[in-house]
């Protein structure tokens, strides 16, 4: 065995990649084995009405993985039960191509209220046993905690949601965003070059609307957005969960500071920022597709978290001095092309291989092993060197976030 099948060996022994019957490509990534990865994905097909339904999402867990899971395990099935009552609400069924008109904003509209009221509730799940935390006792607040820290850890933690509500029967989609995950759609142009666009756009502080209305609905916060973060700490501006920042300092001082937490932030330091909340929405951004016109571009939807982001950037991975700049998107979408592209191995730094996954055949895999190193057999051997990933040098070590894809051909 080369040196380089044996480093690819070792990678396919870390990742969790999926294939599912109607077309989904998965994979979940995170190498340092003392860390368990906090993403979250969706793989669904519905039948409704005679027409086919897909519905793929990815949750991009922080601080824990209970917000994600609870999102993956209820969410589909709301949706699908909100969307039945859509489709039977219309003047024409089953749905058809005429009645996209019909149907584009109800099912939007939909999405939002669904996504809002289930992150409210985990809120109001929180409030039903927890209605004065200032009130507890320590060994009360144990015992809460030993009782439901379910229903304590899904309203604490923070997580993302990007997805994609697929009709392929007819090629209607509706994009789905919470949080600065991403879902794009990846075409070939007239000129034969692949080409990606994101649906929804990030939800952070690069986004300048993003920006402007968390500055303007805490005006008088100067600091409420410091270092492209919320109160310094999460850098993103929506997100399901994340209830700290939600309700008043009481939870997180007398509450969340005491629940078992793989996050960054000083909880206790959050809790004296927390003045005048809510900080942050679970409203989603939707943005509907017709799909038919691509069908002539080889369409292809991607779905990733943004650790992808991270090894595209490459500060904290394989260019701690001289970051690329690259677009996600762009970089992504080059990597489903059938040849490598020679623009994408200079921004990454290795050569790359298109049928990466060798006879696994998975697109999503495919991505993930030229990001992490390609044909590189070192660089492949570096991601997986426990002693570099906990390494805190910006130079010496590696920082791999969470990384999870799904690639659908619609």
């Amino acid at each position: 065995m080369s040196e380089l099948e044996a480093a690819r060996a070792k990678i396919q022994s870390t990742y969790i990649a999926t294939k599912t019957d109607f077309g989904a490509h998965t994979v979940t990534f995170q190498p340092l084995l003392t860390r368990q990865s906090e993403d979250r994905l969706v793989t669904e097909c519905w039948e409704i009405q005679g027409q086919k339904w897909i519905f793929l999402a990815v949750c991009d867990g922080i601080g824990g993985y209970y917000a994600a899971q609870s999102v993956v395990a209820n969410l589909p099935g709301r949706i699908r039960e909100a969307l039945i009552e859509v489709l039977e609400s219309l003047p024409k069924q089953p749905l058809d191509r005429k009645g996209r008109a019909e149907a584009k904003q109800p099912i939007s509209s939909m999405l939002v209220e669904v996504i809002k009221t289930f992150d409210a509730q985990l809120g109001q799940a929180l409030q039903d046993i927890c209605p004065r935390p200032e009130d507890l006792t320590p060994a009360q607040r144990q015992t809460l905690i030993s009782e439901h820290g379910e229903t304590i850890l899904s309203a604490f933690n923070v997580t993302t949601l990007s997805a994609a509500l697929v009709n392929a029967t007819l090629g209607f989609m509706w994009a789905i965003g919470v949080g600065d995950s991403t879902v794009a759609l990846s075409t070939v142009s007239d000129d034969g070059i692949r080409r990606s666009k994101r649906l929804v756009k990030a939800h952070n502080f690069k986004n300048p609307q993003e920006y402007f209305w968390i500055s303007m609905a805490h005006s008088d916060d100067r600091d409420v957005i410091q270092n492209d973060r919320l109160l310094d700490s999460v850098a993103m501006s929506r997100a399901i969960g994340a209830f700290a920042f939600k309700f008043r300092s009481a939870y997180t001082k007398h509450l969340f500071k005491y629940l078992p937490y793989s996050g960054e932030t000083d909880i206790g330091a959050l809790a004296k920022r927390i003045k005048r909340p809510p900080y942050m929405t679970a409203k989603p951004s939707i943005k509907f597709v017709d799909l038919r016109p691509y069908r002539s571009k080889q369409p292809i939807l991607t779905i990733f978290t943004d650790g992808v982001d991270n090894i595209v950037d490459g500060r904290w991975v394989f260019r701690p001095e001289s970051p690329s700049g690259g677009d996600p998107c762009d970089v992504v979408s080059k990597l489903l092309r059938d040849e490598a592209d020679p623009s994408v191995e200079e921004l990454l730094g290795h050569r790359i291989d298109p049928r990466w996954s060798r006879s696994e055949g998975n697109k999503a895999v495919d991505i993930l092993g030229n990001l992490i190193g390609g044909t590189d057999a070192n660089r492949l051997d570096m991601v997986l060197d426990q002693n570099r990933l906990v390494d805190e040098d910006p130079v010496s070590g590696l920082y791999i976030d969470d990384i999870s894809i799904i690639v659908y051909e619609v």
